[in-house]
């Protein structure tokens, strides 16, 4: 996580300097990433939209992830990237109109995409390794 806070906290003084007597961000033009989330509780049809913007894209494994499959499949780095930038996930989130915490299900979507993409592959590797 060190090398992604260093290199955002870079992103943000050159675009600090760069940017001085300007309202043009330089360095979020040419690497930042428009997602779209859209949430939905189970229960509910309503969905909550809303929009962010990323320096960096963190690659997500999780549907590659085999529970107790001795031999897994092994993605090609397109299929990652494809699931990182378009991906569905269920969470556990508190719902307003029935006061409890309910499943709700996240489809964030990236919208755009920079002429410089940052990749961050999050490999920490696990303990006896």
């Amino acid at each position: 996580r060190r090398p992604e806070a260093f290199y955002r906290f870079v992103l943000y003084q050159l675009d600090k300097e760069l940017g001085k007597g300007t309202s043009a961000k330089m360095m979020d033009n040419l690497c930042g990433v428009d997602f779209v989330s859209v949430n939905e509780f189970i229960s509910n049809s309503v969905p909550t939209v809303s929009s962010t913007r990323a320096m960096t894209v963190e690659l997500y494994y999780e549907p590659f992830l085999a529970k107790g499959d001795p031999n897994p499949k092994k993605p090609s780095f397109g299929e990652v990237l494809y699931r990182t930038l378009s991906r569905e996930t269920r969470l556990r989130a508190f719902n307003q109109s029935s006061g409890s915490y309910e499943t709700i299900v996240q489809r964030k979507i990236a919208l755009s995409l920079p002429k410089v993409l940052s990749i961050s592959c999050a490999c920490a590797g696990r303990k006896e390794e």
